[in-house]
């Protein structure tokens, strides 16, 4: 879970700072996920323990599910241009 939050949090960036060219609507899905999740008016309220977080996973998932595509695409952009590819020549 932790990877897909780096994902979810630096797609959207490198996105509006023109580094990696997304589909726009899986930019827009993520970020309204993000704004859900952040906000404290949800479909169950967080402050209802454990169940309060359900619904929030359960968008965030779905929009992980809907944009698995994306995110690979996205992962696969991000190992070859951070440095981070294992067979990089030093």
């Amino acid at each position: 879970m932790g990877e897909l939050a780096n994902i979810l949090s630096y797609g959207p960036r490198a996105w509006v700072a023109g580094n990696y060219s997304a589909p726009a609507d899986s930019i827009l899905a993520v970020v309204a996920a993000i704004i859900y999740f952040l906000s404290p008016f949800d479909l169950i309220p967080d402050a209802i323990p454990v169940f309060g977080l359900i619904d929030d996973a359960g968008l965030i998932a779905c929009v992980a599910r809907a944009n698995v595509t994306a995110i690979s695409n996205f992962r696969k952009w991000e190992i070859l241009f951070s440095g981070d590819f294992p067979f990089a020549r030093h």
